[in-house]
């Protein structure tokens, strides 16, 4: 009797701590602004979606409250949306990506299985010795080094270009740009030709990626979902997923073992002379200690450059060239420009791309309009202060890059296509924080000038030989994903330029 007394104390007392907790949790998160219309239910059921509606919804977000918003995915979770510029600033100061010790997954864990403890997935240690292990990859001199083979295989996306052009009917953008890239990243990072844009069917990774980003996107608006024993062993969804993350891996560990077994039969290639590319970093670098990368290491970061080194910038690309196609006035200033820089040449040298001034302004402005990465997520570290308001340390934050980089009370008419905005002039009005398409601060993408450079050289060169135009019939949407993607393609007709 009397342990039974104890016992039923024992579950008083944390029951009595836990909806203190609770409470204090619920009105902790509650000072923020935000909807009340459903104060228990929560507002998971009032977001319409991955749709041009959700970005609708994103936008009036911003143009109602500003700086952020609190958002009750159910009556127990809470997370604030941020999209101004001058709280996003202190946010990525003091915060680290969300990742979770117990039961319930973080948006980040449910991408751990594709892409493992990667440099994008990350924290601490771990974070700090991957990212200066995988720097000197990204050295001026080995970037500077990739401009022939941007060269060549635009030469072949350009004659893949001029083929359809000779139909007279629009095609889709976006498989031909999806290949296009992960052929430049197989070359640049892997030395690896792979012929793939010649093949006529879709490729199976790039399938494979697809479909992991829409499944992990899935995952997280589903509240049944959030369990991983369950995801993984009792849905179709879970089942899928993880069986994607294997074909992923699949190709990920027959590029290094194929390397590795290079370097055996070839020791020369493991000497000291220069990495050759991104994967003899990977199995060569080492710590001061002697220590290096393991296989899973080595693997978790190949897993995540075949991801992110193609499909971001093909993404960048394609809203770049639909940009173009609908405002016609500037790709004919881009294509004098390119004509003053080039001359009668066709390739870009590494010294034109510093002088291709109005092309990466369309370039830039076609990421903040149409949007790149959609959000990024964070967890703060510390204690925030901002306009009142006090962000505790451990909330987790969403950082909606497409709405602050259309937040009406940032820009001026936002979701107009403007590339004036970013002239040097208007860039020295800017804050260094208003318009960051690959994050900022210590955690900003390592890659971002290989894709800057990547999407300039292939934007002039398009450009230079086509006159692209929308196709009316086939009006592009925009889906939010890992990345923005076109709904149902981005179809346009291209028109051989007269010489």
């Amino acid at each position: 009797m009397l342990a039974l007394y104890i016992l039923l104390t024992a579950v008083f007392i944390l029951l009595v701590k836990y909806l203190r907790d609770f409470y204090n949790y619920r009105k902790r998160m509650n000072q923020f602004p935000g909807d009340d219309t459903h104060p228990l239910l929560g507002n998971l059921h009032t977001y319409p979606g991955f749709k041009e509606n959700g970005l609708r919804y994103e936008y009036d977000l911003a143009e109602k409250y500003k700086y952020f918003n609190r958002f009750w995915s159910g009556p127990f979770d809470c997370q604030l949306f941020a999209y101004h510029p001058e709280v996003v600033k202190e946010i990525l100061k003091k915060s680290i990506k969300p990742r979770s010790s117990g039961l319930i997954p973080t948006d980040t864990d449910m991408g751990v299985p594709w892409l493992g403890e990667s440099l994008v997935m990350t924290n601490g240690p771990r974070w700090h010795q991957h990212r200066r292990l995988l720097t000197p990859s990204f050295h001026f001199d080995i970037l500077k080094s990739y401009i022939k083979i941007y060269n060549s295989c635009a030469d072949i996306i350009l004659s893949n270009f001029l083929e359809c052009s000779k139909s007279k009917v629009s095609f889709d953008l976006n498989p031909m740009l999806s290949k296009y890239t992960f052929d430049i990243i197989l070359r640049c990072a892997y030395s690896l030709q792979s012929g793939i844009q010649t093949k006529a069917e879709p490729d199976e990774f790039i399938e494979t990626v697809n479909e992991l980003g829409s499944l992990w996107m899935k995952r997280f608006l589903n509240p049944l979902h959030v369990i991983t024993f369950f995801y993984k062993h009792l849905t179709s969804d879970g089942k899928r997923f993880y069986q994607l993350c294997d074909i992923a891996h699949q190709k990920s560990e027959t590029i290094i073992k194929q390397r590795q077994e290079e370097i055996k039969t070839n020791p020369s290639l493991a000497s000291d002379q220069k990495p050759r590319d991104f994967l003899d970093t990977l199995i060569r670098a080492k710590d001061n200690d002697g220590s290096g990368l393991s296989f899973e290491d080595i693997r978790s970061e190949v897993d995540t450059f075949l991801f992110a080194g193609f499909d971001t910038t093909k993404t960048g690309t394609m809203w770049t060239l639909m940009s173009l196609a609908q405002h016609p006035q500037y790709q004919d200033q881009i294509y004098t420009e390119v004509k003053d820089v080039l001359g009668d040449r066709e390739e870009v040298t590494w010294d034109d791309l510093s002088k291709l001034q109005f092309t990466g302004q369309c370039i830039k402005e076609a990421m903040r309009q149409k949007g790149a990465v959609p959000a990024i997520s964070r967890v703060t570290t510390e204690d925030i202060h901002f306009q009142g308001h006090h962000i505790h340390a451990g909330t987790t934050i969403f950082l909606q890059l497409w709405a602050m980089h259309n937040n009406p009370h940032v820009w001026d008419d936002p979701l107009e296509f403007k590339p004036e905005r970013f002239s040097p002039e208007g860039v020295s009005k800017m804050d260094a924080f208003q318009f960051i398409p690959f994050s900022a601060g210590s955690r900003n993408c390592i890659g971002q000038s290989f894709a800057m450079h990547e999407m300039k050289l292939t934007v002039a060169r398009v450009v230079q030989r086509f006159r692209l135009a929308v196709d009316k019939k086939k009006p592009v949407l925009r889906e939010i994903g890992l990345v923005m993607k076109a709904e149902h393609g981005a179809f346009v007709y291209a028109t051989p330029r007269e010489e």
